[in-house]
């Protein structure tokens, strides 16, 4: 069955460590090297399990589009049998059936859409795969295809709140992140052995409080990715001297472009900027079947929007 679903398109900046790279070209250079999909999957337990990876993709109007996706494998799914004249309905599970040819199928656990001009990057997200998601698995993959490049898909406000940003002092700077994360940092050693370690960008900070070899006895891992958070407060009391106050202003910058849905920032005379206010999107409608989004309708709106952007000088590029 067609409809069409209201989605939110997120715009980013891609920024490199080398000259002479986009992360356009990069991307095309790694999907050309890795054609099948065993190659560039990332496996994100030791069991080799979960796994997340770039699936359909192509090169059109300009741009490299595809999806990026995670799924956790031989997973079943819940179900319920609804009936009305009952006190409690029956709850079971499905598993995935086997294809016509007899191949495996696998429950979906999440999809990212992705287009890409140059360094610029127009975002679908899901609830359990967006930006950073993305970026990690990015830079695995570069680490994987030895190639020395770091990259970093950071926030652009709109020019109006750039121009508030750059022109008054901020009073202060809140930053709420997730004590873990649900990514997954590997480390090739000598013995080609993966390390797996689960990490957020809240544990680091307790860690750089704590030490590592405390924060190691706290059993994080029993810990769910989503039961703790930590803010940092950045800010002063009555005054301060110009040299703090420029850098509470960098600080602010910074920390905004690369986590602007946990940025919280206090302007005298402007108010409360955050969230949404520190990001640029956009409301699509987008075509959909059985519950799939329509690639073909989706991409082209990308494009667009990505054009609308650099026509109004919201972006440059």
């Amino acid at each position: 069955m067609r409809e069409s679903k209201s989605k939110t398109l997120h715009y980013r900046k891609a920024v490199l460590t080398q000259r002479g790279y986009t992360l356009q070209s990069l991307l095309e250079r790694l999907l050309n090297e890795y054609r099948y999909v065993e190659d560039r999957w990332q496996d994100m337990d030791e069991e080799g399990k979960s796994k997340r990876l770039i699936n359909h993709h192509l090169s059109e109007i300009g741009m490299e589009f595809g999806n990026f996706l995670s799924f956790e494998s031989g997973a079943n799914r819940l179900l319920m049998t609804v009936m009305n004249s009952v006190t409690a309905m029956d709850v079971g599970q499905i598993a995935p059936t086997s294809s016509d040819e007899g191949l495996r199928r696998e429950f979906l656990d999440a999809i990212l859409y992705y287009g890409i001009r140059g360094n610029h990057v127009i975002l679908l997200q899901s609830s359990s795969l967006q930006a950073r998601q993305f970026e990690d698995y990015l830079n695995w993959w570069l680490h994987r295809a030895n190639i020395k490049e770091l990259v970093r898909l950071l926030d652009e406000p709109d020019p109006d709140i750039a121009r508030i940003l750059n022109e008054k002092n901020v009073k202060s700077l809140r930053l709420r992140s997730d004590m873990l994360s649900e990514s997954v940092d590997m480390e090739h050693r000598k013995s080609d052995k993966e390390q797996f370690s689960v990490q957020g960008r809240g544990s680091r900070i307790i860690a750089s409080v704590l030490g590592v070899e405390r924060l190691a006895t706290l059993d994080l891992e029993r810990v769910g990715a989503d039961d703790l958070v930590v803010d940092v407060v950045v800010t002063y009391n009555r005054s301060t001297s110009s040299t703090g106050q420029n850098l509470l202003d960098k600080l602010s910058r910074m920390v905004s472009r690369m986590d602007a849905e946990g940025t919280q920032l206090i302007v005298p005379g402007v108010g409360t900027i955050s969230g949404n206010q520190l990001r640029q999107s956009k409301r699509i409608s987008v075509e959909t079947r059985n519950g799939e989004i329509v690639q073909n309708d989706l991409f082209p709106k990308m494009q667009r929007w990505l054009e609308e952007l650099v026509a109004g000088e919201t972006i440059h590029g």
